[in-house]
Order: C-alpha cells, then structure tokens, then sequence
C-alpha cells in the first residue's frame, strides 16, 4: 500500500480526479500513482502489459513480480495498480473509528490518499471477480506502523465486500521470479514478428520435437533449429520463451529455466491462432 506525500490538498487530489487518474479499465486505466510522481530510489519501473496493452508503473522490485505473474496467468483479465482509496473522507473516518493514525503530508499535515497496489479481475467461470492485494515485503509486515496502515487498507475494502490480501516475496520464490522476468517480453508473437505464421508454426512443431526427443541443452535445441531454418542466432530461444509463457509448452516454472540446460517438457499444445496474431 502506497501511501506518499503526492497530492496532498483537496484541491490537488480534486484535479487528479479530473484528470481521470484511479479511473478505467483495461487500457484506459490511469494509475493514481506514476514512476514519476515519487522519488526514485531505483526501484521504480515501467512496464507494457500483455494484459492490459498499456504502460504499468510500479513503486518496487517486488510489485513488479507479482505484475509479472498476474500479467501471464490466463485468468486474470485486468490489471489496475496504484488503485486509490477513495473518498480520503472515508479512509479518515476509518482511522477515527479504529484509533489509527491517518497518514499525513509531512509538510501540511493533510491526509493522504491511500492506493492499494493491484486491483485485479479474475474470471471465475462465467463470471468475473474483483480481488485487491497489497503487496509488501515480509521484513516490513514485523512494523508496527506498516501494519496499522494495512489495517485501514483491509478495513475499507471489507466494507466493499472485495477479497483483499497480502503478497510477500515469500509466494514468489527466487526460480519463479527469475522465471517470469526472463518469459515476459516474450509472451507477445510480435516478438517474432520478421516471421511469416507459417514459418513460425513449423519452427515450433521442430523445436518441440528436437526438445523433447534429444535430452540436450534447450540453446543447443534452438541453435540446431536455427540452423535448419536457416535464421540468425537466438529466434528459436525467443520462441521456447513464447511458447513457455503462453502455455503451449507445459513448464515446472519453479524450477529456474536454464538455457544450457535440458528443459523438462510435460506437455506441449501448439495452437495455430497463437502463433499466427498477437494477444
């Protein structure tokens, strides 16, 4: 849960509504935070989502993993980080109610507008379900403070009725973490996008069969189907990376992918219509 000194009058939190930043869904979606409205530590990041085809902003390593895992899971249709808690008026009241301290703008001494870190829709079946998670650091769960600004943050969602929840690095292992950075780039066609579709399905067909048929290193797999195909080095490698991230080759993601390594496949399904368009 974001709570920084940003807009901390009502007539700048008045003008950010304006702006429709909170607001939308998909790709219309303004965060209530951007990378450039706090100060850069370094850990500030701004991603293109499969999901969402926008530009994401994330305020640490760790929400950008767990964007990176929300971002491939098929199930989630929609991404909104930095969701604001709003009206601030609420959130106050909330942190009277329960005998919190509201955070303040250092300076003004006004309350700040509290966000939540992803606000998430999932499909459940035939119908779509909001989930809310805020995303810390386990180290940080032993203050204090960080705890009683999550207890306003679970309060005003529960009077919503919404699945809120917390995500440390601890759900994210270190191999699944690596996982996901090294498969998200790939996850759109486009990256293949020099490569006719037909081409690209009967690269995949030889590559699944060379992979799983010789227990060879995956890059030394994706040179020899470079090779045969004719193409520069590493579009094969690009493609295993697609083929992980959209499915169609069943991967352990806990186990850390190493390219000199053999890569154990339990499944494969390769589907024409992914290979041929872009999610």
């Amino acid at each position: 849960m974001a709570s920084r000194t940003f807009a901390a009058t009502p007539k700048a939190i008045q003008k950010l509504c304006a702006k429709g930043r909170g607001q939308g869904h998909g790709a219309q979606y303004q965060p209530w935070l951007s990378v450039r409205d706090v100060p850069s530590c370094g850990q500030v990041n701004r991603i293109r989502g499969h999901t969402t085809t926008r530009v994401h902003h994330f305020l640490s390593q760790l929400e950008l993993l767990v964007f990176y895992a929300m971002d491939l899971a098929p199930s989630i249709t929609d991404i909104r980080e930095q969701y604001p808690l709003l009206p601030i008026e609420e959130t106050w009241a909330i942190a009277q109610a329960c005998g919190i301290a509201h955070p303040l703008h250092p300076r003004t001494r006004r309350p700040i507008v509290l966000t939540s870190d992803f606000l998430l829709t999932k499909q459940m079946g035939l119908k779509e379900q909001n989930l809310v998670r805020s995303v810390k650091y386990a180290k940080h769960l032993e203050k204090p403070r960080t705890l009683e600004k999550l207890e306003l943050e679970r309060r005003y969602w529960m009077s919503r009725h919404m699945d809120w929840g917390i995500v440390t690095e601890q759900e994210i292992p270190p191999a699944l973490a690596k996982n996901l950075a090294w498969l998200h780039p790939c996850y759109d066609r486009s990256v293949l996008a020099s490569l006719s579709p037909d081409t690209i399905c009967r690269l995949a067909q030889e590559l699944t069969e060379t992979v799983m048929a010789q227990r060879v290193a995956l890059r030394t797999a994706a040179s020899t189907c470079d090779a045969l195909f004719t193409l520069p080095p590493g579009y094969s490698l690009t493609l295993a990376r697609h083929l992980i991230a959209t499915r169609q080759w069943s991967v352990d993601l806990h186990v850390l992918i190493e390219p000199s390594q053999p890569l154990a496949i339990s499944r494969t399904t390769i589907h024409a219509h992914q290979l041929s368009g872009a999610r």
